[in-house]
């Protein structure tokens, strides 16, 4: 994941991926709670700066062919 710091700093992703599992954390929860069936809904799993490089140039991969 070394070629994804060329594009955006470290502090960029660390940035990021703190945001999207905090918006994840907050919207399970109020999904959780407004849910009648919230035994089948998925549970949230904080992501990691890899995780979130993988799948964003993965993305962009897909995306460009």
């Amino acid at each position: 994941m070394h070629v994804c710091n060329l594009f955006m700093e470290n502090d960029f992703w660390l940035h990021l991926v703190m945001q999207v599992n905090k918006y994840a954390a907050s919207t399970t929860v109020q999904n959780g709670t407004n849910s009648s069936n919230s035994s089948t809904e998925s549970k949230w799993f904080d992501i990691t700066v890899d995780e979130l490089m993988t799948f964003i140039f993965l993305y962009i991969n897909y995306a460009s062919r």
